[in-house]
């Protein structure tokens, strides 16, 4: 059965222990958050919306990456 992703058409990157390659508009994170999430502030320069990651929300905020 195939997953119907609710984010086509959006540029996702996605946190994650297991490594997958990346898929259509999938980015996948396996390692280096802090630099790799602020790589992309970085060359975005857009606000990034983190949705069900209490954890990865409390590594980013030790780090200063959070704004809001």
């Amino acid at each position: 059965m195939d997953i119907v992703w609710p984010y086509k058409g959006k540029t996702t990157y996605v946190v994650t222990r297991n490594p997958m390659g990346a898929k259509e508009d999938i980015h996948f994170i396996t390692d280096n958050i802090v630099e790799t999430i602020s790589k992309l502030r970085e060359e975005k320069r857009k606000d990034i919306w983190l949705m069900n990651g209490g954890e990865i929300i409390s590594i980013l905020l030790v780090h200063k990456q959070l704004t809001k």
